[in-house]
């Protein structure tokens, strides 16, 4: 946005930030032992999303809970890009906007950044006090 990348939703982008993450990672994989493997993986997953990179199938699996909650459970979810998508969704009114601001510090990069670009078009529309 703006000629910056808030985030990636490119595979094999997070793929290869996947990957690296893990190549870096202390821990040493074995083959026989799948549940310490796939442990090494989440870890570096986690690590990507925290970093902006995520899979393509990850904002579709967002996109599906998004739609099928409500705006509380889309503000309260586990996952970023849901949150995320409840920054701009307009079930988020401007009283729920002014009640995040003691929190919204303690959000993911991305759910700022929305929730930034969400109360400058409120402000704009004189919705908020400024």
């Amino acid at each position: 946005m703006d000629g910056k990348d808030i985030f990636s939703m490119c595979t094999l982008t997070a793929i290869n930030k996947t990957t690296e993450i893990e190549s870096r990672s202390n821990s040493v994989r074995n083959v026989d032992d799948v549940t310490e493997n796939e442990r090494i993986y989440d870890e570096a997953l986690h690590q990507a999303n925290e970093d902006g990179h995520f899979y393509r199938y990850q904002f579709f699996a967002a996109l599906d809970e998004y739609f099928t909650n409500s705006i509380n459970q889309t503000l309260s979810s586990e996952q970023v890009l849901v949150r995320m998508l409840g920054m701009i969704d307009r079930r988020t009114g401007r009283r729920r906007l002014l009640k995040m601001v003691p929190v919204i510090d303690r959000e993911h990069e991305i759910v700022k950044y929305f929730y930034k670009l969400r109360t400058e078009a409120e402000r704009k529309m004189a919705r908020l006090p400024g």
